[in-house]
């Protein structure tokens, strides 16, 4: 996607985090579907779009730019929020499966817009509290490498709708979305694709190689809520950094194996970007077994 010279597209940047991040991070999200305690309610939707809410959380907070075709710039501040008030919003897994419903009825859902933002999309069909299904429908895996990881990506699809900027493109929408037309978006959000229709989201070189590469390697935790690391990736309190490692450890059979502890912790620096200490590691193998 384009941006002007000196400015890397949120576009590059949300395949470059797929490709560093998308897979610890479906292990800590499947780790939480997985747990006795896991609350459907408190979901993101699928480990996809726990992955991109996490993504735009990290944009949210180093500060946005928007290019315009022509190779106008403007900083924006976007702040983050689910009730329709942010370019970055998205709605949930059950507002969105009422939406695509209703669409399918009215036939709306062929417009060239609703088929760009529809990207990837899958309507998630259970009620809330059925969080089985979530552990059905996202499994756990032992091996990093090979069939099972490939199987796994294969079947994930966004279970949320964004409102109004496009997947992939990452480019602020040219008109509201055939399911985001209430009036109480409209103050807010309405000047903004009146204006700015068409613009990419991109970020600056400065910003990119600083800041957001503490996002992309791990060193911040993308995980935007309290509420949320309670129930996806089980966040040990006052050590925001260890869940992802934690959840790695326990996909891998929460035992060392064969492998010596350095070994493991090596494994798990790979995919996380933190190395657990050997005391770390045992207490979590002990932990592990304690909890079968």
């Amino acid at each position: 996607m384009f941006c002007p010279v000196g400015y890397r597209s949120v576009a590059e940047l949300w395949k470059e985090l797929l490709n560093v991040r998308l897979e610890s991070i479906y292990t800590s999200t499947v780790a939480g579907y997985n747990k006795p305690n896991f609350k459907a309610g408190f979901t993101r939707g699928s480990p996809l779009d726990v992955c991109e809410h996490a993504f735009l959380k990290s944009l949210s907070e180093v500060g946005l730019h928007l290019a315009s075709p022509t190779g106008d710039v403007v900083r924006t501040h976007i702040q983050l929020k689910q009730a329709g008030g942010s370019i970055l919003s998205t709605e949930g897994p059950y507002a969105s499966m009422r939406r695509e419903a209703y669409m399918r009825v009215e036939k709306t859902d062929k417009t060239d817009t609703a088929s760009r933002l529809f990207h990837l999309f899958k309507s998630w069909c259970y009620e809330p509290d059925q969080g089985e299904k979530w552990s059905e429908t996202y499994q756990t895996f032992t091996s990093f490498e090979g069939e099972e990881w490939r199987a796994a990506r294969a079947k994930l699809f966004h279970h949320t709708l964004p409102i109004h900027f496009t997947r992939e493109s990452y480019l602020v929408s040219d008109e509201m979305a055939p399911w985001s037309t209430e009036l109480r978006m409209a103050p807010t959000v309405a000047p903004i694709l009146e204006n700015f229709n068409g613009w990419a989201l991109c970020l600056d070189e400065e910003t990119y190689q600083d800041r957001w590469q503490e996002y992309l390697f791990g060193r911040v935790a993308l995980y935007p809520t309290q509420e949320q690391m309670e129930h996806i990736g089980g966040q040990v309190a006052g050590r925001p950094r260890m869940e992802e490692p934690r959840a790695v450890f326990e996909a891998m059979g929460g035992e060392k194996g064969a492998l010596s502890w350095d070994q493991v912790a090596s494994r798990i620096e790979a995919h996380t970007g933190f190395k657990p200490s050997h005391k770390s590691l045992r207490n979590w193998r002990d932990e592990f077994e304690a909890g079968k």
